[in-house]
């Protein structure tokens, strides 16, 4: 059975399995959307709305980076966390 996956932005991903029906027949059937729990270094940045470059020089040295080869991920966790820990709060006391 061969695997047809297709990325559907940075919020999960729809596998569709192709295989054999009954009789023969090929058929392709919906697995579902399967939620992420890392992003790629360009996802990350633009969660955040910042550009790689800003990303790679202030975010990526405070969090985890999953390495596999040449391939760099960040979890999600760690973007939060960093996301939560640089909120500033405004004059008023608020959060912003």
């Amino acid at each position: 059975m061969a695997e047809d996956r297709r990325t559907r932005g940075a919020a999960g991903a729809v596998d569709r399995v192709r295989g054999r029906g009954r009789g023969g027949s090929s058929a392709i059937r919906e697995i579902g959307r399967v939620p992420r729990v890392a992003l790629t270094r360009a996802e990350a940045a633009s969660s955040l709305g910042i550009s790689v470059d800003s990303f790679e020089r202030y975010v990526q040295p405070e969090v985890r980076v999953i390495r596999r080869g040449r391939m760099r991920l960040i979890p999600l966790g760690d973007l939060e966390r960093w996301a939560d820990e640089n909120a500033a709060l405004t004059l008023d006391g608020t959060v912003r």
